[in-house]
């Protein structure tokens, strides 16, 4: 589905993303004004996407009684991860990318992946930051250094941070995984008005849950209560 439908939020109430027909690259609204992590660029955004109006509306009533007893709420980073102009680590980092992350934090039922909860899932000793991948993932055409990954095993699908750039603005951009035509990494995606990505909910469980198994391929969690 679209991460943010054509026209959903207006571009008055809404100054960082300047056309609505495009939509916008943020989650949720966020109180005062939003920037990306270098200060370069700013603006309001006081409604939220699409995305979000669907995944804490119609899909989280959709789920049976006990499955939303099981689900709480929880406190989502929705900052911007930044593309930098330098990579490296003098540049960017994955701490740096999770301090953008956390600029702005959204409090609800039903979120979406994190940048750095991709980048740090992968077995790459060369996976070092959003922008390291991005760069080698462009130049070669085909996989990033943050494979070996299992959150990268998939179809293309959705994040909850909004892709910036230290050059440029980019209000209708998110940072996408991506696993087609040999091309694994994570991305940007601009076309975020249609629903050419996947999406893959997440939700944090009550601190009392109770899981069977392990964890792994043989022995997945269940949730027994």
């Amino acid at each position: 589905m679209a991460f943010d439908e054509a026209n959903n939020r207006l571009t008055e109430n809404n100054t960082y993303c300047s056309n609505s027909q495009y939509g916008c690259g943020i989650y949720a609204a966020v109180s005062g004004i939003f920037q990306t992590p270098s200060g370069n660029y700013s603006g309001t955004v006081i409604e939220d996407s699409s995305i979000k109006e669907y995944l804490n509306n119609t899909y989280y009533n959709s789920l049976t009684d006990t499955a939303k007893s099981q689900i709480i709420s929880h406190s989502y980073n929705i900052g911007a991860v930044e593309l930098l102009d330098q990579s490296g680590s003098d540049a960017d980092s994955i701490a740096k990318n999770i301090v953008g992350e956390k600029m702005y934090q959204w409090n609800g039922h039903v979120g979406l992946v994190n940048v750095s909860d991709i980048l740090r899932a992968s077995l790459n000793s060369s996976c070092k930051s959003a922008t390291s991948q991005y760069n080698q993932l462009i130049q070669e055409s085909s996989i990033s250094t943050c494979d070996s990954n299992y959150l990268l095993e998939s179809y293309d699908y959705w994040t909850i941070n909004y892709f910036g750039r230290e050059t440029h603005k980019t209000p209708h951009t998110v940072w996408t995984a991506i696993n087609k035509d040999d091309r694994i990494g994570l991305t940007a995606y601009q076309a975020i008005e249609t629903s050419d990505s996947g999406v893959r909910p997440v939700v944090f469980l009550k601190p009392t849950t109770i899981l069977k198994g392990v964890g792994s391929y043989e022995s997945p969690f269940r949730i027994v209560s």
